[in-house]
């Protein structure tokens, strides 16, 4: 089983939305993947990455998100100070939870189609540019997204 790319964008346009503005209270626009204001150059990012489990089908869910954006997110939700070191950990559960957050909406999907679903507990990892390539054979479905000024790029990957 696996997801077609319009289901794909239309599961990552559902969470995206809600998720972020939750978090950061701002509005969320998708941008096309041809949209030349995505970048390609190289932006740190904070990557996270969860697992969605079932017999017939394993769903990679993968979450780019810029530093800065996780630290102007941590600084709305927390008090952190003005330590750019106090915010890393926070940082990097914020994105951890975000990502977890978006693949429990991947999950309400595949529950919609009688599959009940794991999710694995996500990881997070420093990527140096903003390049978000899959890599491997699986059906991908890449979304580009700008929220309070920051690019942000979803994958999900189904084999």
């Amino acid at each position: 089983m696996s997801l077609s790319e319009s289901e794909s964008r239309q599961i990552a346009e559902s969470a995206m939305c809600r998720v972020l503005q939750t978090v950061v209270n701002s509005p969320v626009m998708a941008l096309n993947t041809d949209d030349s204001r995505i970048p390609n150059n190289a932006i740190p990012c904070l990557e996270g990455s969860t697992s969605i489990y079932h017999h017939r089908l394993l769903c990679t869910v993968r979450l780019q998100v810029p530093q800065r954006f996780a630290e102007m997110a941590i600084g709305l939700l927390f008090d952190h100070g003005d330590s750019r070191a106090s915010k890393i950990p926070a940082s990097l559960d914020l994105v951890s939870e975000l990502c977890n957050m978006v693949a429990g909406k991947v999950s309400e999907f595949w529950s919609s189609q009688g599959l009940i679903c794991l999710i694995g507990i996500p990881t997070v990892r420093f990527n140096p540019d903003f390049k978000l390539d899959s890599g491997r054979n699986m059906e991908v479905g890449r979304t580009h997204w700008i929220c309070a000024g920051h690019w942000l790029g979803l994958v999900i990957e189904t084999e």
